[in-house]
């Protein structure tokens, strides 16, 4: 890196580092970047006393960043505006971060087109005093008020779960849509109980498609909510017990977008498919 670059980088993080610094000078020029304003509806957005406005206020229209307008409101300049373009994301990508934290390795975004800002209102949902059951109780309750149940997975769902699921699909309450790895389809059918159960999952209107590639993560969307989880199943705590879990529509959007690729890519099985695997020897 030259000289120049140098010097341009350390200029670009002073700037960086003077508007960051308070939370109030992003606000401000935050809230001015929407529109103009008057100096009190930029208090009013803050938070901030009226000195303290005055005094940011200044401090970037004398960087180029705000302009009073002709009416004698002040507003974001065209600079402002991109600057705060620009921020935004970073600014919620490291809350993100700090948020979840060495959970963001789960996250898929090459294969959600989402970014990391995209989850800065996620969660870990960590299992209450530590019984990864709290979190399959969790997801089942979601799904007794649902109508929509889309999965991504190769984690087999827990009886407790699986038994709410069919109980909501038989009585039409709920729409499932599945997607499971091919060789991952054994255990759905080591039991007749199971097995029945998916019979009538899928003669009820229920979708499983078998995919044969690998799988991103573990995903599933009930209703408004998307859950998800790395790809390798790991210890129980570490698969259904310790999801990632949204509201934010952009990534609901983006999940049902990747859900929708892996569906269209796989194979749909009807109602009688799990009986004929049953039926179908071991090889060695």
């Amino acid at each position: 890196m030259g000289e120049r670059e140098d010097g341009t980088m350390e200029d670009a993080l002073k700037e960086i580092a003077y508007l960051t610094r308070s939370p109030n000078r992003v606000r401000i020029l935050d809230c001015l970047a929407e529109g103009p304003r008057t100096r009190r509806e930029a208090k009013e957005a803050s938070g901030a006393t009226r000195t303290t406005v005055d005094r940011i206020v200044n401090e970037l229209e004398d960087r180029g960043w705000v302009e009073r307008t002709t009416d004698g409101n002040y507003a974001a300049t065209p600079v402002g505006r991109q600057l705060v373009r620009e921020l935004t994301p970073l600014v919620r990508a490291v809350e993100a971060i700090q948020e979840l934290g060495s959970a963001v390795e789960w996250l898929p975004l090459d294969e959600l087109s989402v970014g990391l800002q995209d989850f800065a209102d996620a969660t870990v949902r960590r299992p209450d005093r530590g019984d990864p059951v709290d979190t399959i109780d969790y997801m089942t309750d979601l799904v007794r008020e649902a109508s929509e149940l889309r999965a991504l997975t190769h984690l087999v769902p827990p009886e407790s779960f699986l038994r709410v699921t069919h109980d909501a699909i038989v009585s039409g309450q709920l729409r499932l849509e599945g997607v499971v790895p091919t060789d991952h389809v054994e255990p759905y059918i080591e039991t007749q109980r199971r097995r029945e159960r998916w019979q009538a999952i899928l003669e009820a209107g229920g979708e499983l498609h078998l995919h044969e590639a690998a799988l991103p993560c573990n995903m599933w969307i009930i209703d408004e909510t998307v859950l998800i989880k790395r790809s390798d199943p790991g210890r129980m705590e570490d698969s259904y017990g310790v999801p990632v879990v949204t509201t934010d529509g952009t990534v609901r959007d983006a999940a049902h977008d990747l859900i929708d690729r892996y569906r269209d890519a796989g194979t749909q099985v009807g109602p009688g498919a799990f009986d004929v695997l049953a039926d179908e020897p071991e090889t060695s």
